[in-house]
């Protein structure tokens, strides 16, 4: 059978592409490291973090193999000869604004290239083109992607949990300990490193400059890791984004300018996020090391591929302010929370519109699609009743 998993994305074909709605399982920015002047704390944090990505795509193989796996079980219970075309009573059981249409429509658009409505098809009776065959591969295609996204999701929503039980740990500590009273500036530090590892052919092209603007204060240049001098900004109240500018000079151009090549902008509570939650209550926050992707967006670009910078950012804060800034990223955090649970219940909703079609089976939200005898064995087994104390 061919390998569904590199399709996944590909199907949003099926307009499951993240709406606005939606909540993106992925920012712009990717976490390096907890404490960037403690290199061996480095390596280990890393194969840390390199562990947890291998694992998340280990869970990702191996929920698609399971659904891939169930094609022989929805060609059993679909209650129709394969090769049958789709006749009107399957149809009618079918409300117009069941997510089984979009299934129905993409195969349409797979098979003969032209986009009709699901009223089109209903109508004028298309659907007596395709075969419960047709349908059953279709359905297993979307079964696939979006038992994929409620997987990643959840994985997601297990995160966001972990950071607010953390956080409300933290304002327990600061409110409760009275040595942990701090009279800190508040100031977030910017620097960035010099990864050689992080060089691409953007840099046979341009001398790279790097400046950051925050508060509508004045742009301020970012400078290296153990330079002297060091890019700072208050947090206050209303701050939002930080904006990061990318200037280049051309390497033996005309010009001796430096002038903007690309420009990218970070939401503040993405970044304070990063850092490493549990030491937030402890009078020096551990540094947080993050990558920021970035192209040279001029019209000329000599080299237009991904770049990457390493920023280093430091955080220090008085007590009060730090409360406050917790407080913030626990009711982000929160509904961030209700966002990925509202979405993974609309694509449970999607998985079990299809799978009513297919007789005597059930879906278990991000787990699999078993008959119902099977679940109901499954509940009886589990039932308060069964334990034996």
């Amino acid at each position: 059978m061919m390998n569904l998993y590199k399709h996944w994305v590909m199907i949003y074909d099926y307009n499951l592409a993240l709406s606005d709605n939606d909540v993106k399982a992925t920012g712009g920015l990717s976490l390096k490291s907890a404490d960037s002047q403690n290199k061996s704390q480095d390596k280990h944090y890393n194969k840390k973090k390199l562990k947890m990505e291998e694992l998340r795509q280990s869970i990702k193989e191996r929920e698609q193999t399971k659904i891939e796996n169930k094609l022989a079980l929805l060609q059993q219970h679909i209650g129709y000869q394969l090769d049958d075309q789709i006749d009107d009573d399957f149809i009618d059981q079918i409300p117009m604004e069941s997510f089984v249409w979009t299934v129905i429509e993409n195969i349409y658009r797979r098979f003969y290239q032209e986009n009709l409505s699901r009223f089109e098809i209903k109508e004028d009776k298309n659907y007596r083109d395709i075969t419960y065959n047709d349908f059953v591969n279709e359905s297993l295609l979307a079964l696939l992607s979006l038992h994929i996204y409620i997987v990643d999701f959840n994985l997601n929503l297990s995160i966001v949990n972990d950071s607010i039980n953390v956080l409300n740990d933290q304002i327990q500590l600061l409110q409760h300990f009275k040595q942990l009273q701090y009279t800190q500036p508040n100031k977030l530090s910017i620097q960035y490193t010099k990864d050689k590892n992080l060089k691409t052919d953007i840099f046979n092209h341009y001398k790279l400059k790097y400046k950051a603007f925050m508060n509508d204060q004045e742009v301020k240049s970012i400078y290296a890791f153990n330079d002297e001098t060091v890019c700072t900004f208050p947090i206050l109240e209303d701050s939002e984004q930080i904006e990061i500018i990318i200037q280049g000079k051309r390497i033996g151009g005309e010009s001796k300018e430096f002038v903007q090549i690309a420009k990218v902008n970070l939401e503040l509570d993405e970044i304070l996020i990063s850092f490493d939650l549990r030491t937030f209550s402890k009078q020096f926050i551990s540094p947080v090391l993050l990558m920021v992707d970035y192209m040279d967006g001029s019209e000329d670009a000599p080299f237009k591929g991904q770049n990457q910078i390493e920023l280093k950012f430091s955080l220090q804060m008085p007590t009060d302010q730090r409360l406050k800034m917790i407080e913030k990223l626990i009711e982000k955090q929160s509904n961030k929370k209700k966002e990925l649970e509202s979405v993974i219940q609309q694509r449970d909703q999607q998985i079990k519109q299809i799978v009513s079609l297919f007789n005597n089976l059930t879906y278990i939200t991000g787990q699999d699609i078993i008959s119902k005898d099977q679940a109901n064995l499954k509940n009886h087994n589990s039932c308060d009743g069964c334990i034996i104390q």
